[in-house]
């Protein structure tokens, strides 16, 4: 692990990060390996962006196989997280309109489709669990959204699984 500050920002690079950035330039694609990091700074620069918005502070950023993490100062409205963790998703579909028609940008534009969708799944890792657990923490009924979660999550899994074995 590597560590060191900017400004008041602990910035934290694991070294499953550096593993992971190791294999993705086995591909010795540059425009595949470009577009994927391209993609990942649109996403976190989406967050940042409504971070900066809701006068939040980033207090860490972690870089790890596992993805960036951004630890911020408390958000206090619903509406305020939801902002902040739907944010990376948007730009990542927003990137895909601006840019499906050209035939330049076609591969970073439905790479950026995938990421902003992908993120959306009510995994508890990804943006989507994060925002439905946000949503419904503290309710009468939470055990019962919960439950219905993971369901969701099992389909998803379950849908995934069918798309990669049907994609040939």
């Amino acid at each position: 692990m590597v560590g060191f500050k900017i400004g008041r920002t602990e910035i934290i690079i694991r070294f499953s990060f550096l593993l992971f950035n190791g294999l993705v330039f086995l591909f010795r694609d540059s425009g595949i390996i470009l577009s994927f990091y391209a993609v990942c700074l649109i996403h976190e620069l989406g967050h940042i962006t409504a971070i900066i918005f809701s006068d939040g502070e980033i207090k860490s950023v972690e870089l790890s196989g596992y993805g960036i993490r951004i630890e911020t100062s408390p958000v206090f409205s619903v509406f305020g997280g939801l902002a902040v963790l739907l944010s990376g998703p948007l730009a990542n579909i927003i990137t895909f309109f601006l840019l499906c028609k050209s035939d330049i940008f076609n591969f970073l534009s439905v790479l950026s489709l995938w990421e902003g969708i992908y993120n959306l799944l009510p995994f508890s890792f990804l943006d989507g669990g994060c925002a439905v657990r946000l949503i419904i923490s503290g309710s009468e009924n939470e055990q019962k959204y919960e439950a219905l979660r993971k369901a969701a999550c099992a389909a998803a899994a379950v849908a995934l699984i069918i798309f990669v074995l049907n994609a040939e």
